[in-house]
């Protein structure tokens, strides 16, 4: 290798070197972490049942879990007036792995019977997913059993919340829902069912649409109150002039990262001393209700079935009577002893037949 050789292979790599001495060895303009894209999407493949409520709400998704799913006076307002009562809630339960967070809810709601039971105790299990993460949004599984119903264990109510990120204040909120039957009920008895948990979800989400509208403007004045009873009194260090030291209230801030409002979400739902689940006792009373009902329920249809039979039952004796009457026969003068003898003997099963009917409707009328 000549000097000349070795000369131009240093000044090839000093070139090289001059050139790309600007390049960094790693890209860091290339941000770590990526944005969600707002409005943020719910991640559910499909919603079964039907849209009940689709609307947006002047508060974050944190601000909407806090009204919509803990204990507080706007919803304890609103859930009375729908005539629920006796609503006692666990606390919310997380699994560190997945996130998800679960509670059950207990509560009464008086029925609108004309006949049958006038209320009915509800078990509800709620079940919450991040959208990705809790800033994001999330979905919560919401699985009603009725108590004290006909057919209560044969079917229950599913209603799916899906809350998703608009801004940092405002959130969208989507409920779809409908009735899963469990168990096989005769076509007849579950298109009444059917028929009652819609319209039943129909009224219970048009008020709550109209109840967020309603307090729209007022909305995030009750989540300010809240925070404010959250917040523990600390005592100032400081003392007066009269040497008395005072307490105040710390500065109340509204969660916004996705680890402070998964620290606090099980804070948000602490209950008050007097919310406790029935016990086991309360529970095995009512345990025998289903049956009883289940069982009066059939004695009605059979009642039914029973008066059905003996219309038609009479309708045919006039059929054939009148069927008689038409046709074309000669009447002696004077009518025979065996005429007069069946026409006797008709006279007095239609009068006993009679009888027993309206025996068997003040019967039916005492029972029900």
């Amino acid at each position: 290798m000549t000097a000349s050789d070795t000369s131009s292979e240093g000044s090839d790599e000093n070139s090289y070197n001059s050139t790309h001495s600007n390049v960094p060895a790693t890209n860091t303009d290339i941000p770590t972490t990526i944005e969600p894209v707002i409005p943020v999407e719910c991640q559910c493949r499909e919603h079964k049942g039907r849209k009940l409520l689709d609307i947006e709400i002047p508060l974050s998704v944190e601000q909407t879990f806090k009204l919509l799913f803990t204990d507080n006076e706007w919803l304890n307002k609103f859930e009375i007036s729908l005539k629920r009562s006796e609503n006692k809630c666990t606390t919310w339960n997380e699994e560190e792995n997945t996130g998800k967070k679960e509670r059950v809810c207990i509560y009464t709601m008086e029925l609108d019977n004309t006949f049958g039971p006038k209320s009915t105790k509800i078990t509800e299990t709620q079940i919450c997913n991040p959208i990705t993460s809790y800033s994001e949004g999330y979905t919560i599984i919401k699985e009603a059993i009725n108590e004290g119903v006909p057919y209560c264990d044969s079917f229950s109510v599913e209603c799916i919340y899906c809350v998703t990120k608009v801004s940092e204040t405002k959130s969208r909120l989507k409920v779809h829902g409908g009735i899963t039957f469990k168990k096989y009920i005769f076509g007849l008895i579950k298109g009444v069912i059917e028929r009652s948990a819609i319209t039943g979800l129909d009224s219970y989400y048009n008020a709550l649409n109209q109840k967020l509208k309603t307090d729209e403007e007022h909305l995030l004045s009750f989540i300010t109150v809240m925070d404010l009873e959250d917040i523990p009194i600390i005592a100032d260090e400081t003392p007066n002039e009269n040497g008395i030291t005072a307490s105040t209230h710390s500065d109340a801030q509204l969660l916004t990262s996705n680890n402070r409002f998964a620290d606090r979400v099980v804070s948000m739902s602490n209950l008050k001393e007097s919310s406790v689940l029935p016990t086991a006792a309360a529970a095995s009373e009512n345990s025998d209700m289903p049956q009883t009902n289940e069982a009066k329920t059939v004695i009605l249809l059979l009642k039914i079935i029973a008066v059905l039979l003996f219309l038609i039952f009479i309708s045919n004796i006039w059929f054939n009577i009148l069927s008689n009457r038409q046709q074309p026969q000669t009447i002696p003068s004077v009518p025979s002893a065996s005429s007069l003898e069946e026409l006797s003997e008709l006279r007095k099963m239609v009068v006993s037949l009679e009888s027993k009917f309206n025996t068997f409707l003040t019967g039916a009328k005492k029972e029900l």
